[in-house]
Parts: C-alpha cells; structure tokens; sequence
C-alpha cells in the first residue's frame, strides 16, 4: 500500500504576497504605459497646433508686408518684424533680379509661435517659413479724370468731392491736375457731357466743370478715349 504524505502547510508560506506584488507590478507597468502615451499623444497635438499657427503668423507677415510697403525700400535686403496676438514674423525682401522695366523679387517670411500651447516651456519655439515670388513692371495707365464714367454720371447732393488734382507729395512733385469728371456727350450730336447734379464737388482742370471724351455707344469715340483693352479683358488674353 503507497501512502502519499500530505503537504505541509509551511511550505506555502509567502506565495500569496509574491502573487500580490506581481499584480501590482504588472497594473504599476500598464498604467505607466497609458501615461506615457497620453502624454505622448497630448505633446505630438500641441506641437502640431503650434506649427499650424506659426504658418498662420508666417503668411500674416507676407500681408503685412505687401499691405504697408507702398514705395521701394532704400536698400535690399529689407527686413521687418510685425508683432500679433500669440507671435511675430520677420519678413525679408530680397532681390533675384532687377532691372529698370521688370524687377523680380523673393519675399521671406519667418513665423514664430511664441504662445504656451507648447508642450511645457522648455519646448523648442515652432517656426514656419514661406516665400512668395514679386515681379515689379513697370507701366502706363490712361487716366482722363478723376472719375471717368462711360454711361454717364449723376451727382446726387453737394458732398464729397471729385478731383483730379494731384495731391502726391512722397518725394515727386505734383503733377499737372486733370479733370474731375469725365464722361461722353449726352448723344452723338451733342457736345453736352452726359453729367446731371451738382457741379462743385468738381476739382481740377478746369473746376467745377465736367469734361466730354467722345460720342457713346459702343462705336462711339469714348471708349476709344480711356484706352481700355475690353477685347483682352473679355477674352482674358
């Protein structure tokens, strides 16, 4: 007859503890790994949210740029930093190629998001960069008043003003003064100017007075006048 001893109860002492520490080591790596990647993912959204701002800071300062620079900067490169709400950009104009009748130009923007959406403040600035391609012509444009209207024009009230007086006053001397209003004759037969209302919101050569620039119509002699390429504008050529 085999007998099989019972097992002493001491030999178990200690495996629960052991157990325990082993759930609490894996819960301790699960719950590790869910912060890490939270926090991974909440970094890899602020840094992206921070890169789209900074392009939007970056075109702001092309706009900025083109909308303040009336006249040709005294020399190139020319460089600016326009402040906004959460950034700046530092937009730089350079020369590719210049030339008395056609001038091209690179400008740069650089846009810096200075704002805290980053991920903490340790965390490089996001930076965007854009460039745009200028071409400068030069060219003419028929200007035969202040207002030119070829159906004609009616002034209603005695407020504002129509001149074609030259007010430049940015380093060229004014100009001869033109018109204030020019518009076609009353019909082809006439030499009336096509003009109804008051006559003292006209300035220019001559005053108060509106000018005619030709018979109407579509065959007449007025659009001929303001030298306006319809054909090229309706062809889109």
């Amino acid at each position: 007859m085999l007998v099989t001893p019972k097992p002493v109860r001491r030999d178990r002492r200690g495996v629960a503890l052991l157990t325990t520490m082993l759930m609490v080591l894996l819960l301790l790596v699960a719950v590790t790994a869910a912060f890490t990647r939270s926090s991974s993912e909440f970094r890899t959204a602020n840094d992206q949210a921070a890169v789209v701002d900074a392009f939007a800071l970056a075109q702001s300062g092309l706009d900025s740029y083109l909308s303040t620079q009336t006249t040709m900067p005294a020399s190139l490169p020319d460089s600016q930093e326009f402040t906004y709400t959460g950034g700046r950009a530092v937009v730089t104009l350079r020369a590719a190629r210049l030339s008395s009748a056609d001038s091209t130009f690179v400008l740069v923007s650089r846009g810096e998001n200075t704002t805290t959406n980053r991920y903490d403040r340790t965390s490089a600035r996001a930076t965007r960069t854009v460039a745009q391609l200028l071409r400068r012509s030069s060219g003419s444009m028929n200007v035969p008043a202040g207002l030119t209207a070829l159906s004609g024009f009616s002034q209603n009230g005695n407020s504002g003003s129509i001149s074609g007086v030259d007010h430049c006053t940015a380093g060229a001397a004014p100009l001869p003064s033109i018109p204030g209003v020019a518009v076609p004759t009353v019909s082809a037969v006439s030499s009336t100017p096509d003009y109804s209302g008051h006559t003292n919101p006209i300035n220019g050569d001559p005053d108060n007075t509106p000018v005619a620039i030709g018979t109407p119509g579509t065959t007449g002699t007025a659009e001929d006048a303001v030298q306006i390429d319809w054909a090229g504008i309706y062809n889109r050529t």
